[in-house]
C-alpha cells in the first residue's frame, strides 16, 4: 500500500512538473509570437526573441521527445528518431544564429543547411516506425487511398512551392540549386505522409496522430513559404519564426499523449469506402480540364495524371473476385 501511495504521489508531482514546463514553454512561445508579429518589446529585443528564445524552444521540444523515449518503452524508437529530427533542426537554428544571422545578404548554402536537411529523413523514419507500431496488417486499397490523398495535397504544393523554386533556382552553384530544390521536395513528402497516415486511420487519427500531424504540417507549410520567399529574395527575417517554434512544441506535445492501441486498419463500407478516391479523382480531372484552357505547370499535370492512373489500380485491387 505504501509503495502504491508513493507511485501515486510521484505521478502527481510529475504531472505538476509537466504542467509547469508546458506553461513556461507556452509563455515563451506567446512572447516570441507577440514580438515578431506585433513588435512587442521593440527592435532592441530582436536577438533575444528571434535567436535566443526561438532556438531554446527548438532544443526544448527535442529534449521532451527524448525524455518521452527514455521514460516510456512503447514507441521508443519512433520518438527517438523524431527527437533526433528536431535536434538537428535545433542545431541548424543555433549554427545560423551564431555564424550567419548578422550577415547581409544572407549566405547560401551554409553549414546550417546540413542540419536542417537532416530533419527530413529522420522524421520520415520516425513516422514509418510509428505506423508500423500502431497499425496492423497491410491493406493495399487503403494505402492507395493514402497515396491519392497525398498526391492531392502535393498538387498545390508542387504548383506554388516546387515549381517557383525550380524556375528560379538556375543561379548559383550546382550544390546550391540541389539544396534549394531539396527543401520543397522534403516539405511536400512530409505533408503527403501526414495526409496518407490520416487516410490509413479512416480519418479518425486520435489525439496523438492529430497533434503530430498538425505540428509536422505547420512546420512544412512555414518551410515552404520560406523556401519561395528566400529564393525570390523577399524573406523578412524574424517575422514569423514563431510558426516553426509552434510546430516544434506541437510535435513535443504529441509525444506525451496516451499511446493509441495497436489496431488493424479501419474497414469502411458504402460511400465512406469510395468517397476519398472519388473526390481525389474529381479534383485531378478538374485540374486537367482547366489545363486545356489555361496554362498550368508541367509538374502539376504529371501529379494529377498520377492520381488518375490510381483509378485503374484501385479498380483492379477492389474489384470482386470470381470464385
Amino acid at each position: 500500500m505504501a509503495a502504491a501511495g508513493e507511485r501515486a504521489a510521484l505521478r502527481v508531482r510529475g504531472g505538476r512538473r509537466g504542467s509547469l514546463v508546458a506553461g513556461v514553454l507556452v509563455a515563451l512561445l506567446a512572447a516570441e509570437a507577440g514580438h515578431e508579429a506585433f513588435g512587442i518589446g521593440g527592435s532592441g529585443l530582436d536577438t533575444f526573441f528571434d535567436q535566443g528564445v526561438h532556438d531554446f524552444l527548438f532544443f526544448a521540444a527535442a529534449g521532451l521527445c527524448f525524455l518521452r523515449a527514455v521514460t516510456v518503452k512503447a514507441g521508443r524508437g519512433a520518438w527517438t528518431m523524431i527527437g533526433l529530427s528536431l535536434l538537428t533542426s535545433a542545431f541548424g537554428e543555433l549554427v545560423w544564429s551564431v555564424f550567419y544571422a548578422g550577415e547581409s545578404p544572407a549566405p547560401f548554402p551554409t553549414a546550417a543547411d546540413g542540419f536542417w536537411l537532416a530533419y527530413y529523413p529522420l522524421v520520415g523514419v520516425g513516422l514509418a516506425l510509428l505506423v508500423r507500431e500502431r497499425i496492423e496488417g497491410f491493406e493495399l486499397d487503403r494505402w492507395i487511398d493514402g497515396i491519392a490523398a497525398a498526391l492531392i495535397v502535393a498538387t498545390p504544393a508542387v504548383a506554388y512551392v516546387f515549381q517557383p523554386v525550380l524556375e528560379e533556382s538556375h543561379h548559383g552553384s550546382t550544390l546550391g540549386r540541389a539544396i534549394e530544390l531539396t527543401y520543397p521536395v522534403g516539405d511536400i513528402l512530409v505533408l503527403g505522409a501526414v495526409i496518407g497516415i490520416f487516410a490509413l486511420t479512416a480519418w479518425r487519427p486520435g489525439r496523438m496522430w492529430l497533434l503530430l500531424g498538425l505540428g509536422l504540417a505547420t512546420f512544412a507549410i512555414a518551410d515552404s513559404v520560406n523556401s519561395v520567399q528566400t529564393i525570390r529574395g523577399i524573406y523578412p527575417q524574424g517575422t514569423y519564426d514563431y510558426v516553426w517554434s509552434l510546430a516544434m512544441l506541437l510535435i513535443a506535445y504529441a509525444a506525451w499523449q496516451p499511446d493509441p492501441p495497436r489496431a488493424p486498419p479501419v474497414h469502411l463500407v458504402g460511400w465512406r469506402e469510395v468517397a476519398l478516391p472519388i473526390a481525389c479523382q474529381m479534383v485531378a480531372a478538374g485540374i486537367q480540364v482547366y489545363g486545356i484552357f489555361h496554362h498550368i505547370p508541367e509538374s502539376e499535370r504529371i501529379v494529377t495524371s498520377a492520381i488518375l492512373l490510381l483509378v485503374v489500380v484501385q479498380l483492379w485491387v477492389t474489384r470482386p473476385r470470381a470464385l
